[in-house]
């Protein structure tokens, strides 16, 4: 027997890789093959497990590969670098990843706000218009 290597998945990297060999899983899954619950996971993260069942449902695999090309070739490359500069004196991993969400929330939560606004001020002058 033999191990074929059908992907790779790298959690120290920011965000996390993940990597399928879409044609070769498709296949192997497609004579049998039982993935376990972290790889199940990993193939729905990918859309590789949904691309699976519609193979199984007689799409053909070559559309389904040529589509996770595509989504693949259109991603955001992700950067291999796994150091990152340390959390701060005083502040363990954890503060510094919350304070980090913390920081992610408020400028979303500010984006929102001024969509939220300019959307006001929008309805504002078409109302004057009228």
């Amino acid at each position: 027997g033999f191990i074929e290597t059908v992907g790779l998945h790298n959690p120290r990297t920011q965000p996390e890789t993940n990597e399928v060999k879409e044609d070769r899983m498709l296949y192997w899954l497609s004579v049998g093959a039982q993935p376990s619950d972290a790889v199940k996971g990993l193939l729905r993260r990918t859309g590789t497990w949904e691309r699976f069942e519609r193979l199984r449902k007689g799409e053909p695999m070559e559309t389904l590969v040529a589509e996770a090309e595509a989504a693949k070739a259109a991603a955001e490359p992700i950067s291999p670098r796994t150091r990152y500069p340390a959390p701060g004196p005083g502040q363990s991993k954890i503060k510094a990843a919350a304070a980090a969400k913390a920081a992610a929330e408020a400028e979303a939560a500010a984006a929102a706000e001024a969509a939220a606004a300019a959307e006001a001020e929008a309805a504002e002058t078409a109302e004057e218009e009228s």
